[in-house]
């Protein structure tokens, strides 16, 4: 893990790799490596790390959110959908399931889902602020001004010096731009 967060990838693998070898049914082994490849760029790799991760345990819910995440960096939308789906039918108070369900619906057009789905991260966790900026981009995509100034608000509100600075700004100037 210490390798994985400071990106020494490589490094990061090989011990993941090591950690299966000697213990092949180590769930967490297999869902670190993943991310890991993930991040590197791996993706098949990494699908194939968290499909093993699934074989040992289908109930561990978070894996499917990692390989949702994967699919959407490969450009797999509806498979990232039906793991979002799996996810949130093993516990529907996943928020950053409907978020990132969310994000692919914009991805595809589809921004009466993308909304709803929003909307439910929020009626679950009223705090999340990438819900919010993300509900606002979609209404700004389909022309709901007030709707779209309204989300940034929130997301504002809810948003702190961690959140991306270039989400902040784009807020920000759309609410000084069309906020009444």
């Amino acid at each position: 893990l210490a390798y994985k967060h400071k990106k020494q990838y490589d490094q990061a693998i090989a011990d993941y790799t090591k950690a299966i070898a000697f213990d092949p049914n180590n769930l967490m082994a297999y869902i670190n490596r993943g991310e890991t490849l993930s991040d590197k760029g791996q993706f098949d790799q990494a699908i194939e790390d968290f499909n093993k991760a699934i074989g040992i345990n289908s109930e561990y819910y978070n894996v499917y959110i990692l390989r949702g995440n994967t699919y959407i960096k490969k450009g797999q939308y509806d498979q990232a959908i039906a793991d979002y789906n799996q996810a949130v039918a093993f516990n529907p108070q996943l928020f950053v399931a409907y978020n990132n369900r969310g994000n692919v619906y914009i991805s595809k057009g589809q921004y009466d889902r993308a909304i709803a789905d929003f909307s439910q991260a929020i009626a679950i966790n009223p705090q999340f602020a990438a819900a919010y900026y993300n509900k606002g981009s979609a209404y700004e995509k389909i022309g709901k001004t007030q709707d779209a100034v309204d989300a940034y608000r929130r997301f504002l509100t809810f948003s702190s010096s961690q959140d991306n600075t270039e989400y902040i700004k784009h807020a920000m100037e759309y609410i000084s731009k069309f906020g009444r």
